[in-house]
């Protein structure tokens, strides 16, 4: 076997402090979207959806006038020339979905939807086609579901899911047997021949009065399926809001889940998310540790815009909401998808209306790390200085902006290290209050949210080359104090040009606290980066921070982890290092198998690529992309 590619991704609890105004921290994960990857996929078409097949290539679905489809070897970089392998006929072809099931067969289903004038011949329907040499040819049309004609009684928005005996599953919105309300149900056709023969609808979701639709499925670490859809039912919601309806998969939906019931929940949390963040079309995946991954779209900036959160392994409360597409007053993205590929890249699949379809990176981290290493503070970056990432790119911002923000860290035994490189599309401005990185820190992790902790301090590291410093009383509410920098020994070096900036700067332990018996060594801290960007064309100030992070509130700032450097910890952690489970999935997130201890029983047969995910006895996680000989 071959590893082709591999990330160490830390999982440790944060510790609490014991002061006045803790509040419990966020620790899941956030996403890093990266406007460096945005590609576009096809110059027109909708409702886009994106796998990444067992040969490792890309393959995206449209709707445009039939069903698209187009591929990428290079993991988005480039795209082939769209193939369409349904063309519209008397009825349009619409809202496809896709996936390659574990024998490697590619089942693309899809949505006749007859338009007006309705007549009896022309049916709404859930069709698919089947492909078994990946994606060069394609079978007839299979029909799974022929409903009624009229478009209040139609069927909407097929979504597969293959189940771990390999039944296959083909969720969708279902007006059909409705003739004489507007409720919508989700019903499920299954397969047992890999797409071939399909069974009769049954109903797998029912909000009676209202209507589930936009399915999409995925299977949970728990053993459970996590079914998502649009609900406008919610009291005191008032629109579509993303909905979850969970059953075990041993189950396999025997009841469905009617309104009330404890297996249905709304999946964004609001009362941390802003409650004016509403909408529809939801769409989940799962990323390979266990974390689930839901986009939808919104109205709430007078705009449809494409939101995206992080959940956790139960497919609830979802938090760190982040937008992957800037977009201009007149600009939507409706009808859009997630994908995970690679072991954990989280791709936004965006259908821009009237623009075609785009595709952008994101990064889930759930914490920050330093690594030990003494960095040159010179105001230029190379390749492997000694920070997280060999380009110093553990961090990435500027969509709000339309900047490109990167940042990292290091550390050694007398300072703390982190650089940024800030990229304008305007010209930098060097002003007094012009462009410009925050970098917040809180170093005793006390996670406040009524006050500025004694041992938070901020450095704002300006583009002119100057630099502000302030440090948290620990007494008033959102009071810093500001501190001399010439006095702190903070070592700040601004290079670059007109049309980028970089930060590199030497934080003196010292003048953060710790003294020469507690140099930090494995610790735990908080810490945030708030990007302050002047136009200049009309002169206004845009921030952007951490996804999801609050400005002065510590306890939504990042969990920043120390790497241990001294010879004592690095043998406590290879000697606590065990592995206590070790889970196999495929590239769709689906989990193959379980084993304790270091079994790897299934990687010694041949097949396709799997992501091996290891839980170590201190917390930790390894997490290989293993391709077979």
């Amino acid at each position: 076997m071959k590893q082709i590619f591999s990330f160490f991704l830390v999982i440790l609890f944060c510790l609490q402090g014991v002061y006045a105004g803790s509040k419990a921290p966020y620790t899941g994960s956030r996403i890093f979207w990266d406007t460096a990857t945005k590609k576009q996929i096809f110059s027109s078409g909708g409702y886009p959806r994106m796998i990444e097949l067992q040969d490792g290539r890309l393959m995206a679905v449209c709707e445009n006038h039939g069903i698209d489809i187009a591929f990428s070897s290079n993991k988005g970089n480039t795209w082939t020339a769209p193939t369409k392998i349904v063309t519209n006929g008397n009825i349009p072809e619409c809202a496809p979905d896709l996936i390659q099931l574990s024998d490697g067969t590619i089942l693309v289903a899809y949505n006749p939807r007859p338009s007006a004038p309705y007549s009896a011949d022309r049916l709404f329907g859930i069709h698919l086609k089947r492909s078994t040499d990946n994606g060069k040819t394609w079978s007839d049309d299979i029909a799974v579901f022929d409903g009624n004609y009229d478009f209040r009684d139609g069927c909407w928005e097929p979504a597969f899911l293959e189940m771990p005996g390999g039944e296959v599953h083909l969720y969708f919105a279902d007006e059909t047997p409705f003739t004489s309300n507007d409720d919508q149900r989700i019903a499920i056709c299954r397969s047992s021949d890999k797409g071939v023969t399909w069974t009769t609808p049954k109903i797998v979701a029912y909000h009676s009065g209202s209507r589930d639709g936009m399915p999409s499925a995925v299977i949970l670490d728990n053993d459970s399926i996590a079914l998502c859809f649009e609900n406008p039912g919610w009291p005191g919601v008032g629109d579509f809001i993303p909905t979850i309806a969970v059953c075990a998969v041993k189950d396999n939906w025997k009841r469905f889940v009617p309104y009330p019931s404890t297996n249905r929940w709304q999946a964004i949390d609001r009362d941390y998310v802003n409650p004016q963040v509403k909408g529809g079309a939801p769409y989940i995946r799962k990323l390979p540790w266990g974390e689930t991954v839901l986009s939808h779209q919104t109205h709430y900036n007078g705009k449809y815009e494409m939101m995206v959160y992080v959940g956790d392994e139960k497919a609830q409360s979802f938090k760190a909401m982040s937008n992957p597409f800037k977009t201009s007053a007149n600009e939507d993205y409706m009808w859009n998808s997630v994908s995970v590929i690679d072991t954990g890249v989280v791709v936004a699949v965006g259908n821009l209306v009237g623009g075609g379809v785009y595709m952008e990176k994101g990064y889930a981290v759930r914490m920050l790390q330093a690594p030990f290493a003494k960095t040159m503070i010179d105001g230029v970056q190379t390749r492997n200085e000694g920070y997280y990432g060999a380009m110093a790119t553990q961090m990435i911002l500027g969509l709000q902006n339309g900047m490109r923000f990167t940042g990292d860290f290091a550390y050694d035994e007398d300072s703390l290290y982190f650089t940024s490189r800030v990229s304008d599309t305007d010209q930098v401005s060097s002003g007094s209050n012009g462009d410009g990185v925050t970098l917040f820190i809180d170093t005793k992790n006390s996670s406040s949210d009524q006050i500025i902790s004694e041992g938070t301090f901020r450095f704002q590291f300006m583009a002119n080359g100057k630099m502000r410093v302030a440090k948290g009383n620990g007494t008033s509410s959102w009071q810093w104090n500001a501190m001399s920098a010439d006095t702190l020994g903070v070592n700040y070096k601004r290079g670059g040009t007109d049309r980028y900036y970089i930060v590199e700067a030497a934080i003196p332990w010292e003048r953060l606290g710790f003294s020469k018996e507690t140099r930090p060594n494995g610790t735990h801290m908080r810490v945030n980066v708030m990007l302050q960007n002047r136009s200049t064309s009309d002169a206004t100030l845009n921030y952007e921070m951490l996804p999801d992070a609050k400005r002065d509130e510590s306890w939504s700032w990042m969990d920043f982890y120390l790497q241990p450097h001294d010879v004592s910890a690095v043998q406590d952690t290879k000697v606590s290092n065990k592995t206590n489970k070790v889970g196999i999935y495929d590239l769709q997130g689906r989990l193959i198998e379980q084993t304790n201890g270091n079994s790897f029983p299934l990687l010694r047969k041949r097949g396709a690529p799997v992501i091996v995910r290891q839980q170590h006895a201190d917390g930790s996680t390894s997490i290989h992309k293993v391709m077979m000989k």
